[in-house]
């Protein structure tokens, strides 16, 4: 059994008509007119598969000049003339079989382990303290599972140890990128927008075309990075005495077609700490002395306030992308959260009604700038640093105690995080057309002033005498805040590195 991935189907998609199926690589260019996009439950894995069949298209065409274009617009999918390297090469896409694998190192040699290490969301912990694969021998993934879990890998992976000699690598953007792509009225639409400008890099090769870890780094390998080196078992009888048919355990089917083995080892090493420079789905936003960052995503367990902010900050990096053509009918952002090298979520953010012009875009984008700022110094909970005092915010540095740190108000403000981000959007979106910067940002004003106005009445002490002046200072501190903010100068917290994490800080004394 090969299952070679050009005919099989195992690209999950949702047709134009509503109808949502699993198709091959032929079928997903060939009818990429009638497809409306790829319909995976796991959103990096829609970023992952995009990027795949862009790095297909490249492979096949690495250049379209103006005509090709425009037998494009009334076309029901890629011309099949355009994929003849796809059938030249049939023998490289098979995902099990002799000679080549797809995604994988025929040449590997190393101890098995379960099939299911493939997929981030079942467990693969290697602490005996913490787990228990009891179940290692009976779960399996289905051939469909196994290509898509293949292909994420070249777009999330982490660094760290995953038992002994195993210093697992990260992908190309780090332990935890942050991807954008712009989703148009069907996938062929979709595939030739995001379209990639940067030039070819000579002897640029994918992955399945013979590109190893010191070959030259242009688009398609790139867009195919080894993050892990990776030989499937060749599927097998499930462990059941009964002779009952095995089950995958991400997407249920059940039938004889199930891998429980496989050999899972590090993969290439980044040829830099630093993400990607030319990769063209990467979000970036500005950090200190003009270094770009990828925005960083909130795992479960961080606070209601960094929650609450994903969405500037991510809508912050969709702006600094390259813009459209005027076609997409929506963007998205989908990024990572993790713990060392643990993933604890994934998670996406759409945005419509987006200006297509660079110069609406970057108005956008200072006044996202501006909001971050008036936040960090007015309504910021500072958790982030919660065993030191606030130093800069301005409401809690003026009501807390001599040498308090503000725990209570902070607390409070922290809370309404939630309520105040739902606003702000609202009215960021409301005005994304007006070229009004004063009403922009007197609505923003507006909203933040009735969100502190009702944490310090509930939090302040004393009388109401004193609870009125604490918050009369509260809106007084407001209104030099937003007077005062201009273009953030230095790094907020919030927006630190994403592939990077710190060791936790010590805790000193100190009251609320």
């Amino acid at each position: 059994m090969e299952f070679n991935l050009i005919l099989e189907r195992w690209i999950p998609v949702l047709r134009t008509n509503g109808r949502a199926e699993r198709v091959g690589i032929k079928s997903a260019l060939v009818e990429a007119r009638r497809i409306l996009q790829i319909a995976a439950s796991n959103p990096m894995d829609n970023v992952a598969l995009l990027r795949f069949l862009l790095a297909v298209l490249l492979w096949c065409r690495p250049d379209l000049n103006e005509e090709d274009h425009r037998r494009l617009d009334g076309a029901a999918g890629v011309p099949e003339e355009w994929l003849v390297k796809l059938r030249e090469h049939k023998a490289l896409f098979n995902l099990l079989g002799d000679g080549a694998r797809f995604y994988q190192d025929p040449d590997l040699k190393a101890a098995e382990g379960p099939a299911t290490n493939l997929v981030h969301e079942l467990p693969s912990g290697s602490s005996i303290a913490h787990f228990r694969h009891c179940s290692d021998e009976r779960d399996g993934l289905c051939h469909a599972c196994c290509a898509v879990a293949l292909v994420r890998w070249s777009v999330l992976g982490s660094a760290g140890t995953a038992g002994a000699g195993q210093s697992m690598t990260a992908c190309i953007n780090g332990n935890t990128p942050a991807y954008g792509m712009r989703l148009a009225n069907s996938l062929l639409d979709t595939l030739f927008q995001e379209w990639p400008q940067a030039r070819g890099v000579h002897g640029d090769r994918p992955v399945w075309d013979g590109a190893t870890e010191i070959s030259p780094l242009g688009l398609l390998k790139g867009l195919t990075w080894r993050t892990r080196r990776i030989l499937l078992r060749p599927a097998s009888a499930p462990p059941d005495p009964s002779g009952g048919t095995g089950r995958c355990e991400c997407c249920g089917l059940r039938g004889d077609r199930i891998v429980y083995r496989a050999v899972f080892r590090p993969g290439w090493r980044r040829p830099s700490s630093d993400p990607w420079t030319d990769d063209p789905h990467l979000l970036r936003i500005d950090g200190a002395s003009n270094k770009k960052l990828i925005p960083s995503w909130s795992g479960p367990d961080k606070s209601l306030e960094e929650h609450a902010e994903v969405w500037r900050r991510t809508l912050e990096g969709v702006l600094s992308r390259t813009s459209d053509r005027g076609q997409s009918r929506m963007q998205v952002a989908v990024g990572a959260a993790s713990v060392q090298a643990l993933y604890k979520d994934v998670g996406a953010q759409s945005f419509t009604q987006l200006p297509h012009d660079e110069e609406r875009r970057s108005s956008l984008q200072n006044r996202l700038r501006w909001l971050r700022q008036v936040m960090r110094d007015t309504t910021s909970a500072r958790t982030d640093r919660w065993d030191e005092p606030p130093k800069g915010q301005r409401i809690v540095e003026v009501l807390r105690g001599r040498k308090a740190k503000g725990h209570g108000l902070r607390t409070a403000l922290c809370t309404v995080g939630p309520e105040l981000n739902r606003s702000l959007r609202s009215v960021f979106f409301s005005v994304v057309e007006a070229a009004d910067e004063l009403g922009w940002r007197c609505e923003v004003e507006r909203v933040l002033r009735a969100g502190i106005t009702s944490v310090v009445r509930a939090s302040a002490a004393g009388s109401p005498l004193r609870r009125r002046e604490a918050v009369m200072r509260a809106q007084f501190e407001l209104e030099r805040g937003v007077r005062s903010a201009a273009e953030p100068s230095s790094e907020a917290p919030d927006e630190k590195p994403a592939a990077q994490s710190k060791r936790p800080r010590k805790k000193k004394g100190g009251g609320a």
